[in-house]
């Protein structure tokens, strides 16, 4: 068994908005509590200073990995290494973004359906702060663009005449404002749940308790004895590195729009975005777990390896993908950047499909979302949707391996299950924080069964906030560091879960 080593004393302390959560109205489903239903959970002092072990190799003749000792310390370590984002059915995903503080947008294309195969480029640009008067040249679809920077930062209000010269031509265009962001109501007196306040932790509210050891097993079932798959494509030569090669992507020929400017250092910049409705993804890729299929790897001593997923998320692809935005049961996608792995990824399996992780002691995620009940699908995770967050480390090496030793999870490198739901058919989803010091609540978030619901999930000042917001919220293209603060204060039916280190 892995023991990781803990800088200082850890236990957890919960401080619940209705005692402790053990009261009249709870009751017990599968083995699993559930209490009070909860707009928000805030898992307070996040990070410290550990160690855990990660993977450092992997062996295909003997099925054996070897690990060594890593070490982290810092706000929320060790949430602030790439971190990737996973759902599984039933489940309908009708935009998803990434925001991160005070970063430039990429400069990124819209991609439309009808441009999908070319959806995602390698080369990763991003805007360079100019000052008023400097002169900006870009290559647009090919054609030289330049232009005198007018934009000082103020908020734009109104339409704008921008000139530029496109190709030796003078031209000229007005653009039109993006229209401003709206924060939800934050502690507006709604009564949700038990309707009360959530209290700051007090001795009289908080119960204390030593975590125990870590499992050796992973949190989430572990995959059965690894099967062939239908399909293995003859082997290509070997490339250079134990990457399997991006395919080669030709440019898109259709832009919907430029990027917009970049944010004030008072802003958070959104990094990727993805809609289902609009067609439209960029900054992410999509990933399964079926490699050997078109892309990735298979063998008889660790399965499949991460591969490119197909629109629906069944089936391995041979190259990028638009997600269509919908997943059946028992049908699993994870979500990366669009950036190819370097040697800041650490080790990963040899021949897989791998790209970073969202980085970062301070990022967040918005979900609008939808969990319809599926009962007569059959199968092992059958009505059983989820979102998580894992390490990206995690899948890039198996996210299923029985061994422990071929991953960090075990030995506490990060996972965040957001909603979660336990069995099958179930409407109340969990959340559990699995790190050093593990957390969790039996209060719960209801299940979006018939409507899609607006969630964010915060990594910001040393916390990690997972919060219903209001439907009216939009995932522009920037949002303001007060909106950030705003979101991620305690409101009405909160949990707040406290690690303390």
């Amino acid at each position: 068994m892995v023991i990781m080593k803990i800088v200082a004393v850890a236990f957890l302390a919960m401080a619940l908005c209705k005692a402790d959560g053990a009261g009249a109205g709870c009751m017990e489903i599968a083995g699993n509590q559930y209490c009070n239903e909860v707009k928000q959970v805030l898992y307070n002092a996040v990070g410290g200073s550990g160690s855990y072990q990660k993977v450092t190799n992997m062996d295909s003749t003997t099925g054996q990995c070897t690990q060594e000792l890593q070490q982290f310390s810092g706000p929320m370590a060790p949430f602030d290494e790439d971190l990737s984002i996973h759902l599984r059915g039933p489940l309908k995903l009708r935009s998803f973004a990434v925001f991160k503080p005070g970063e430039k947008q990429a400069e990124k294309r819209s991609v439309h359906h009808a441009d999908k195969k070319h959806a995602f480029k390698r080369k990763h640009h991003r805007h360079i702060k100019k000052d008023v008067g400097d002169m900006v040249t870009a290559t647009i679809n090919g054609k030289i663009v330049s232009w005198k920077n007018s934009y000082d930062g103020t908020p734009v209000t109104g339409p704008q005449v921008i000139t530029a010269t496109i190709n030796g031509k003078v031209v000229s265009w007005t653009n039109q404002p993006a229209p401003g962001l709206v924060a939800p109501p934050v502690g507006n007196g709604e009564s949700y749940g038990n309707g009360q306040a959530c209290p700051a932790p007090s001795t009289s509210t908080i119960t204390t308790f030593v975590p125990a050891t870590p499992d050796t097993s992973a949190h989430h079932p572990a995959s059965p004895a690894p099967e062939a798959p239908k399909v293995v494509p003859a082997p290509p030569p070997p490339p250079a590195s134990n990457i399997s090669p991006a395919p080669p992507v030709a440019p898109s020929s259709r832009v919907s729009s430029v990027a917009s400017p970049a944010p004030h250092g008072d802003q958070w910049a959104r990094v990727a975005y993805f809609n289902s409705d609009e067609k439209i993804s960029n900054g992410m890729v999509y990933l399964n777990n079926l490699g050997g299929q078109g892309s990735g790897v298979w063998d008889k001593k660790f399965g499949n390896s991460l591969s490119y997923a197909s629109e629906d998320g069944k089936a391995a692809a041979n190259g990028p993908q638009l997600f269509a935005g919908e997943l059946d049961s028992n049908t699993e996608l994870g979500i990366f950047s669009d950036q190819l792995c370097d040697d800041g990824c650490g080790f990963v399996r040899p021949k897989t499909v791998a790209y970073k992780g969202f980085a970062g002691p301070e990022k967040a995620f918005f979900f609008d979302f939808m969990m319809p009940g599926d009962p007569n699908s059959g199968g092992r995770n059958s009505d059983k949707p989820a979102i998580w967050a894992l390490n990206a480390q995690i899948p890039r090496v198996g996210e299923y391996l029985n061994d422990p030793a071929c991953s960090c999870w075990t030995s506490g490198c990060g996972e965040v299950d957001i909603f979660e739901v336990l069995d099958p058919g179930n409407n109340r989803c969990t959340t559990t924080l699995h790190s050093f010091a593990n957390g969790g609540t039996p209060n719960f978030f209801s299940r979006p069964t018939s409507k899609y619901l607006k969630v964010a999930v915060l990594f910001h000042n040393n916390s990690i906030t997972i919060k219903v917001l209001d439907d009216s919220f939009e995932f522009g293209s920037v949002i303001d560091a007060s909106q950030i603060d705003e979101i991620a204060e305690k409101s009405t039916a909160c949990t707040v879960i406290v690690p303390y280190h």
